[in-house]
């Protein structure tokens, strides 16, 4: 799951004294600003920086850019443990289902091979 960190980098913005240029005009970089920046709602920012919703690839480079800030910083990729449960059971069920295709092919190999021996 993708954490945002919208919120800690627009704090660690303002702690910094970094201001947006929003047309020549230098605004602190809060959510409502930042959303002027992007063209879009301050709703929308705030379910982005909640992980509500994701932005759009443009919108998120256009974000990076305004904040000064690689892509990457911008969420962190964390997998819960259910997540990684879920995930280990797929690859469980996908081992098991390949092992017994494994299994009818030999059976079906053998049954060939004893079929052609016979004849």
């Amino acid at each position: 799951m993708l954490k945002p960190n919208l919120k800690r980098i627009l704090l660690q913005k303002q702690e910094e004294g970094y201001m947006l240029d929003l047309n020549g005009r230098k605004m602190k970089p809060n959510m409502t600003n930042l959303a002027i920046a992007l063209g879009v709602v301050k709703q929308q920012v705030t379910m982005w920086g909640s992980g509500a919703s994701y932005p759009r690839p443009e919108t998120l480079y256009k974000m990076a850019k305004v904040l000064d800030v690689s892509v990457n910083d911008l969420y962190t990729l964390e997998e819960t443990e259910e997540e990684l449960q879920k995930e280990r059971e797929e690859i469980e069920k996908r081992l098991q289902e390949l092992e017994e295709q494994a299994k009818q092919r030999k059976e079906a190999y053998r049954r060939r091979k004893e079929k052609n021996a016979k004849n």
